[in-house]
């Protein structure tokens, strides 16, 4: 349970073909997540974080609701995250041509690996609003906007190429524990919110993921994980049948959503990641009627 994607390339590219018999999704978008995946798993292999816990720190904690990079901040290779992020704009530009200035940023000296090297320091578990932020105060809005960069464009591709350096470092964690003393609604390794859910087959138990390094962890069922509202009264879902098996979970408090996969209703193992992507037309709804995702839908369009 501890980490949501699968170990190998062929895993995810076969479950991904399932989705593509019956979607709404433009393909486009889905080639372009494709192509992502790709990258994402090719890199795999080269990323060796130099990160160790010992299994007492780790227990304590998590006992104490601290994330675990919250102890001691990771270390990654600047050089190689270049490399995947020339790579996840080589894909954006080939699928969304109107991106194509990224191509062009990436000459700028704001995105060579000694800028990198700081923006790895400071960016520790960054969303990609927090990503956006970090832009207009180190002062790149004016480099990226004078090479016809959106900022949002870039705030997408840094945080997407951030994500295998996270989810490796979290994969070798998820063997040391189970996250079973987790008791928050934020990520038990890297702190940010989860962006999907799901109901376990076996015993209905609520599990969420983290959108960042793909860790998994059991949360109460009526409870929100974004304000730890637990008023039933206050907690409500709605489903479609264009999408059986997929609910969406409303919080009138905070007016935060969160999609939600009942895997004995579908019938087969899910993986959240791409259940984000076919699953769109859910948070299009929920937006609509004045609801929020608790962490930000971070899609290319």
């Amino acid at each position: 349970m501890p980490h949501g994607l699968p170990e190998t390339w062929p895993e995810m590219e076969k479950e991904m073909e399932r989705y593509l018999v019956d979607t709404r999704v433009e393909r486009p978008l889905i080639s372009f997540y494709e192509g992502l995946y790709r990258v994402w798993y090719r890199c795999r292999d080269q990323i060796k974080p130099l990160y160790t816990l010992e299994l007492d720190q780790i227990k304590d904690a998590l006992r104490q609701g601290r994330y675990l990079l919250s102890i001691k901040a990771p270390a990654f290779n600047a050089a190689l995250y270049r490399v995947v992020l020339e790579q996840i704009v080589s894909e954006a530009v080939r699928h969304f041509p109107e991106t194509a200035a990224l191509q062009k940023a990436m000459e700028s000296e704001k995105l060579q690996e000694d800028s990198l090297v700081s923006f790895l320091a400071a960016g520790l578990s960054f969303n990609v609003e927090q990503i956006q932020d970090y832009l207009k105060g180190q002062g790149w809005v004016q480099a990226i906007e004078a090479a016809g960069v959106e900022p949002a464009h870039l705030a997408f591709v840094l945080s997407a190429a951030l994500i295998p350096f996270y989810g490796s470092l979290a994969a070798e964690l998820s063997e040391q524990t189970d996250y079973t003393l987790w008791r928050e609604g934020y990520c038990p390794v890297c702190g940010q919110k989860p962006f999907m859910a799901k109901l376990r087959e076996e015993d209905g138990a609520r599990v969420l993921e983290c959108w960042l390094c793909h860790t998994q962890w059991q949360f109460p069922r009526l409870e929100c994980p974004f304000c730890r509202n637990n008023d039933f009264a206050r907690m409500h879902h709605f489903y479609t049948d264009e999408h059986p098996g997929r609910r969406v979970q409303l919080c009138e408090r905070c007016k935060s959503y969160l999609k939600t996969v009942v895997v004995k209703e579908v019938g087969r193992t899910v993986i959240l990641e791409l259940e984000n992507i076919f699953t769109t037309e859910l948070d299009f709804l929920a937006r609509r009627e004045g609801y929020h995702p608790g962490e930000g839908l971070a899609l290319l369009t």
